[in-house]
């Protein structure tokens, strides 16, 4: 709240925020290229045993993944919702982006026991269930 707070004008209300992220359009192939080439570098130098190799190629895979991700939090000033990029390390706020018009459609796509998939326009965001009933308080206004 703190950061985004620092974003915001000074007088400009907050009500809540959402968490949420999308991933690149190749961020699974990303992956798996990384988690291949780690397999193959540590099969051609012999390294470990091949649980190891697979273990490594495993956290490559992943950390390719966390690259290939951008993170976002949405500001509900109770007038308007507050596009901002989060830093992809803490659930910080670290630059504002854009202020979501009322026009734009906001529908919720899919949902599992862990995110919910939300439309925004043209673009597709993952929303931690801890931030559901944010995100659906924030768009039902």
């Amino acid at each position: 709240m703190d950061s985004v707070r620092r974003l915001l004008s000074p007088d400009t209300p907050l009500v809540d925020v959402v968490f949420m992220w999308r991933r690149r359009r190749w961020a699974l192939g990303y992956a798996a290229g990384a988690g291949a080439a780690a397999l193959a570098i540590a099969s051609a130098f012999g390294y470990g045993t091949w649980s190891t190799r697979v273990g490594l190629a495993a956290c490559a895979a992943v950390m390719a993944a966390l690259v290939a991700t951008e993170q976002y939090v949405i500001a509900d000033t109770g007038t308007s919702l507050e596009l901002l990029r989060a830093s992809s390390i803490r659930q910080v706020a670290v630059t504002s982006l854009r202020t979501i018009s009322p026009s734009v459609p906001i529908d919720v796509v899919s949902s599992n026991l862990i995110v919910t998939e939300w439309q925004i326009g043209t673009e597709r965001f993952s929303v931690p269930r801890r931030f559901g009933r944010a995100m659906t308080a924030a768009t039902s206004r």
